[in-house]
């Protein structure tokens, strides 16, 4: 050691934080890192019986938690939805049928007429074949004049605020 070293280790600094890189290697060589547990196991002075009744405790645990696991994929498989036919609509934020009917370029408009105004169950076009067609850009004009709510001003309107208009218009009708 060199003495500016022997002076540290008489003031009480750890000869071994001295070691040379050999010394170093042959102490790790000798006495390799180990993993320290997280948690210490407190050992337990208990009889056979108390052992026993805690394994089984935990048998019981164990087997309620599965049980519930099961139900639960149960409940989940009953309530499964078969999408296969089905395609998600991002404008009505649901999945809907893969299959809808393609409407001529001039449907014939028969709404269900109600003290002169038409209404229905959901604000669309109700068409000759009962089926009932969403409010879009292209057909809001010809349904807001068929229901009788359609204002000149409404031309100024872009796609999306016309078809909102024209839903909000047509849910006050059916209130």
């Amino acid at each position: 050691m060199t003495p500016a070293q022997q002076l540290m280790v008489q003031d009480g600094l750890p000869a071994v934080l001295l070691l040379t890189s050999e010394q170093r290697a042959e102490a790790w060589r000798l006495n390799p890192p180990r993993a320290m547990p997280l948690f210490q196991a407190i050992p337990r002075n208990e009889d056979a019986a108390t052992s026993a009744f805690r394994a089984q405790v935990e048998a019981e645990r164990r087997q309620k938690s599965l049980n519930q696991i099961a139900k639960m994929k149960n409940r989940f498989a009953q309530k499964a939805v078969d999408h296969s036919k089905m395609r998600w609509d991002p404008r009505a934020a649901k999945f809907v049928p893969d299959h809808i009917p393609v409407l001529a370029a001039e449907p014939q408009i028969s709404p269900t007429v109600h003290g002169g105004k038409a209404v229905g169950r959901t604000a669309g076009l109700i068409l000759a074949t009962g089926a009932t067609t969403p409010v879009t850009k292209n057909n809001a004009r010809a349904l807001a004049e068929a229901a009788g709510v359609w204002k000149p001003e409404y031309e100024k309107l872009t796609g999306g605020l016309l078809c909102m208009t024209v839903k909000n218009r047509l849910r006050g009708l059916r209130k």
